[in-house]
């Protein structure tokens, strides 16, 4: 049975019934030992994540964000379906969650340092939460979290993965060829971290060094239609050392025409 084969049907068995991939997408009471998906692509160059504290962390910082009134820049709209599950179930975590994110409500996910901290001592476990706040926040929420909003955004990122695996099976090792020849340089020796959250930011789509970490949002519905291929490449090209290469050759044509432009090189990714 080939890669793709095994995968899906691994990812598959999780919606098979509401009562299988409730078991498949659960959070353990305690906010500790979490169930994740974890799926390495057919060649080795990515990833793929979808774990429940890292959805929770970028759920609760843009649905916090949402509610409040201050002027904010890039909110991501939160969709009908989640408002009506937060009414449901997950209404009493909402006063603790606002609280626990205010004093993050003006950073971005990226370019803050303090979150970009926190993303990654989630991914670590909660334990390694700096910031109590938000370490019991997690710790509490989890458990309401697990039972009516994560069932939902686990099985909405496993079947954008099962979408696009036998194009990564066919099509990943002569992308990261060719992309890897242009650049004189290679991709990364270990496989790239790409979570998959319902809801990343504003973009659809970020990515972090140290270590490589690309965060994409599976609610965005151009994903599904093609764009999350294009978005995987264009985002592994931020990581080191492509990234780094990348912003060297753009800088050098920049030069030799005397121009400058220090977004150019971003810019120039999307083609």
């Amino acid at each position: 049975m080939n890669y793709t084969k095994r995968v899906m049907i691994f990812l598959l068995s999780l919606g098979m019934s509401s009562a299988a991939y409730a078991d498949g997408c659960k959070i353990g009471g305690s906010g500790a030992g979490l169930e994740e998906i974890k799926v390495t692509s057919p060649k080795g160059l990515f990833e793929f994540h979808i774990d429940p504290m890292v959805s929770l962390h970028h759920f609760s910082y843009h649905y916090a964000r949402s509610l409040s009134r201050q002027k904010l820049r890039s909110r991501v709209p939160m969709t009908l379906s989640d408002k009506l599950l937060v009414e449901v179930g997950f209404q009493k975590q909402v006063p603790v969650m606002v609280e626990a994110y205010k004093s993050y409500f003006d950073k971005n996910l990226l370019f803050d340092p303090s979150l970009s901290d926190l993303r990654k001592h989630i991914q670590k476990g909660v334990d390694h939460v700096e910031d109590a706040n938000i370490a019991n926040y997690l710790r509490e929420a989890a458990p309401s979290f697990g039972k009516t909003i994560w069932p939902a955004h686990c099985m909405n990122s496993a079947q954008l993965l099962q979408q696009y695996l036998p194009l990564l099976e066919k099509h990943e090792q002569e992308i990261g060829d060719r992309i890897s020849s242009f650049m004189g340089t290679h991709f990364p020796d270990t496989p790239i971290r790409v979570d998959l959250v319902k809801y990343s930011n504003r973009a659809g789509a970020y990515t972090d060094q140290d270590p490589n970490n690309i965060v994409i949002s599976s609610s965005d519905t151009t994903m599904s239609d093609g764009h999350f291929f294009e978005i995987l490449y264009h985002e592994a090209l931020h990581t080191s050392p492509l990234g780094t290469s990348f912003r060297e050759l753009a800088e050098a044509v920049l030069k030799k025409h005397n121009i400058q432009n220090d977004r150019f090189w971003h810019y120039a990714l999307f083609y």
